[in-house]
């Protein structure tokens, strides 16, 4: 979470690379991008215990760590989104959902999580939402 809203890396996990933002136009040319107030930006998103929600995208996430730090880390935080990780148990699930009383919304998009129980045709049971 922290090298990620700190500008260490982006979405993908890949290096910032400032020299690189550019948009491309219509004409398929490559314009660059100049980021007006990123400092005030910056400072924003270094308040993780700020954040009431947080992009994750293809992170290699694969555990919730220490519930008792990501909570205190992360108090406000109402949405997760971690599509594209490593999360493969609802355990996680759990551990996230009872270190972050306040989540909401927990996006899980593209992760391999098991199915749950085992029943007849290989059809297993999702577990309630809070």
């Amino acid at each position: 979470m922290r090298s990620r809203y700190n500008n260490e890396t982006a979405e993908h996990g890949e290096e910032v690379a400032e020299d690189e933002l550019y948009v491309h136009t219509s004409r398929k040319r490559r314009v660059k991008v100049q980021l007006v107030g990123e400092e005030k930006i910056q400072q924003k998103q270094r308040q993780i215990d700020a954040l009431e929600s947080a992009r994750l995208v293809g992170m290699d996430v694969a555990t919730a760590g220490d519930p008792t730090a990501l909570a205190a880390a992360l108090p406000r935080l109402t949405g997760l989104d971690l599509t594209s990780n490593l999360v493969a148990s609802w355990g996680v699930v759990e551990q996230l959902a009872g270190a972050l009383p306040w989540l909401a919304v927990l996006n899980l998009s593209e992760n391999r999580l098991q199915v749950w129980g085992g029943g007849a045709g290989g059809r297993g049971m999702v577990p309630k939402g809070r």
